[in-house]
């Protein structure tokens, strides 16, 4: 594939979309296979994903992992769990990796990878009980955190219809872009003064 910034990214050529990038891609791209009662982008799930993040453990990396746990997807799609193979799961581990290399951020710990999984679980329980199909918090079985429920009211009032998340110049995008930036600012300060004692 050719990105908007005229990245070519194929698989083994070891080259990954830009940030504006994923973020353009993201917020086209459905949540749920697009069964939802209203546009759900990845983008804007990414989003819930680092305001539950920052609740639950402040540090700028963890909120890194969390808004670009996703990223793959800007390259892969969003591919719903029940219907993704060995094969796409191993794609998107690669780009990950990749990801990470190409944003100078480490690659997760395990203890990491828990605390994302249980942020990204949360958040689609969440946005389930809001905007999912009929019958689907049945089907899961799991009740929806108050506290998540509230960060996808939240992220909702604020990107009330798909124009929020489409294009570079969308609200959803540029504030999306200014939260990584700002993350990952916050993470090599706290790095440096880690390091100067």
């Amino acid at each position: 594939m050719i990105t908007q910034s005229g990245r070519h990214v194929f698989p083994g050529n070891g080259q990954v979309p830009s940030i504006e990038d994923v973020a353009i891609s993201l917020g086209r791209t459905p949540r749920f296979g697009g069964h939802t009662t209203r546009w759900w982008p990845v983008l804007l799930h990414s989003m819930v994903c680092q305001r539950t993040m920052a609740r639950r453990d402040p540090h700028p990396k963890m909120g890194l992992y969390a808004l670009m746990h996703d990223a793959h997807e800007s390259v892969t799609g969003d591919v719903p769990s029940t219907w993704k193979t060995e094969d796409i799961r191993n794609r998107q581990f690669a780009l990950d990796v990749l990801m990470y290399q190409e944003f100078r951020v480490p690659f997760p710990t395990v203890d990491e990878e828990d605390k994302i999984r249980d942020v990204d679980c949360s958040a689609l329980y969440a946005e389930a009980s809001v905007i999912g199909p009929p019958g689907i918090m049945e089907w899961f079985g799991v009740p929806a955190d108050p506290l998540t429920i509230a960060d996808v009211e939240f992220v909702m009032a604020w990107y009330p219809n798909p124009s929020f998340t489409d294009g570079i110049n969308s609200p959803g995008v540029r504030d999306f872009i200014d939260a990584f930036k700002m993350l990952e600012a916050d993470y090599r300060s706290y790095n440096r003064r880690r390091d100067n004692g």
